[in-house]
């Protein structure tokens, strides 16, 4: 049973992670996920109208470039909207908003700013770091 009203917002002052913190992120992240599946669902059928309309060349150009700046887009929600589904599940067996390689808190300033994270900031900066690192063959 949700217990969270219109206008609560979560504070640092109360109990890290309580009933209606995570009430109050279930349902920012399950709006989230709504926003998210509407705009996918309204690209693609941009996209098939786009596929109707494009005649000439210039047009079939901007059209293809369009399309792939589109499907861009959708790849980013897809990654998105799991990230938002393992967080749902987080919520479900009590894990949300600890950090899932230490087990620390996240925080809520964190999770206010980005409700699907799932990891330390600091936790977050090595990783991309070492990707970089891999990417540039430094790793």
């Amino acid at each position: 049973m949700k217990r969270v009203v219109g206008s609560y917002h979560p504070h640092e002052e109360e109990p890290y992670m309580n009933q209606c913190q995570l009430d109050y992120f279930e349902i920012q992240l399950r709006q989230w996920r709504t926003q998210l599946q509407q705009e996918a669902h309204e690209a693609t059928r941009e996209m098939r109208e786009e596929n109707v309309r494009a005649a000439e060349l210039v047009e079939q150009s901007l059209s293809e470039y369009q399309r792939r700046m589109t499907l861009i887009s959708h790849d980013r929600k897809s990654r998105l909207l799991a990230q938002i589904d393992a967080a749902l599940l987080r919520i479900k067996d009590g894990s949300y908003g600890y950090c899932v390689e230490t087990g620390e808190e996240i925080g809520l300033r964190r999770l206010l700013a980005y409700p699907a994270a799932f990891l330390l900031v600091e936790v977050q900066e090595a990783r991309e770091h070492r990707s970089r690192s891999f990417a540039n063959g430094v790793g």
